[in-house]
């Protein structure tokens, strides 16, 4: 498949599948597991693909163990962990308007961290985003915020999208020079050192997941897919149409998501949806938009 705009859409179509997919199989597994279950796949697809490139590279991955464990830590276990966390009690629906809110908090991340400047139209765009987000955690009604009957699943959900914002805003200590598909894996490897502790503690605690079929396809859907073929498809479509072209089709995410929420687990999109999803991508495209030359 050569067409970089069919794969940009499909790499959209997949991502927004995720949740979909991570809410129908919850109830089998435990949050913990779930996540751990799903990056073990992820590991078993990519391995065959990138061991040989990592081996050729693993001088320079042990020279640069800090930001990769960094990178393993923030954006695969634990991402996936909270996210989890948040959709037992929240909606698919939810999960993915909330991911439309990403790119406005990277530049907040950024400034956080690397004290880099943020504009007014940036601050703008970033507090009519969290408007569209407090929209949708308060359906409409303030009387939900006032007396803090807040489901907590949005809470564990707007947190799993601020870890995306932190690992995205952090990017810049990828290393250099390694294999794409290298540093993929040595990154989900590096987040098994934390995955695995947290697994045998939830398995302690009560824990795990239950051998099914719908689990065991789950996860292995969730390995394959949104976690490997997702970002080999991503990148050869960036290459092809530049990183502003290929970032418009991230904004299919929220509405590809929710139409499949609906269809798919028979979720309702309510009025405070459609708002929230208005102000949360009228943001971004406030935060993210470059003043004319």
């Amino acid at each position: 498949m050569n067409n970089p705009h069919v794969l940009l859409f499909l790499t959209a179509l997949v991502w927004a599948s995720h949740w979909i997919v991570a809410r129908g199989i919850v109830p089998y597994s435990s949050p913990a597991s779930m996540a751990f279950w799903r990056w073990v796949a992820a590991i078993a697809v990519l391995a065959p693909l990138a061991a040989p490139a990592l081996v050729r590279d693993w001088p320079a991955v042990r020279r640069q163990w800090k930001p990769i464990l960094f990178f393993g830590t923030v954006g695969t276990v634990l991402y996936n962990w909270v996210g989890y966390l948040g959709i037992r009690t929240s909606t698919a629906t939810n999960a993915v308007l909330f991911q439309a809110l990403t790119p406005a908090l990277i530049p907040l991340f950024a400034w956080l961290l690397f004290r880099e400047r943020i504009g007014a139209r940036t601050a703008a765009g970033l507090a009519l985003s969290i408007a569209g987000v407090l929209a949708v955690v308060c359906r409409l009604d303030a009387g939900v915020l006032l007396g803090l009957r807040v489901n907590p699943g949005d809470f564990w959900l707007i947190s799993c999208v601020a870890l995306w914002g932190l690992y995205t805003a952090c990017v810049r200590w990828q290393p250099q020079g390694l294999d794409p598909l290298a540093f993929m894996l040595a990154v989900m490897l590096a987040g098994m050192l934390t995955g695995v502790p947290a697994w045998l503690v939830d398995l302690a605690a009560g824990g795990g997941a239950q051998a099914s079929w719908p689990f065991a396809l789950g996860v292995l859907y969730l390995g394959a897919f949104p976690s490997v073929l997702c970002y080999v498809m991503w990148n050869r479509g960036v290459r092809a149409v530049g990183p502003t072209t290929a970032g418009a089709y991230l904004n299919l995410i929220p509405l590809l998501g929710a139409g499949m929420a609906s269809a798919l687990l028979g979720e309702r999109l309510h009025l405070y949806h459609v708002v929230g999803l208005v102000l949360i991508l009228g943001g971004v495209w406030l935060a993210t938009r470059r003043p004319r030359a």
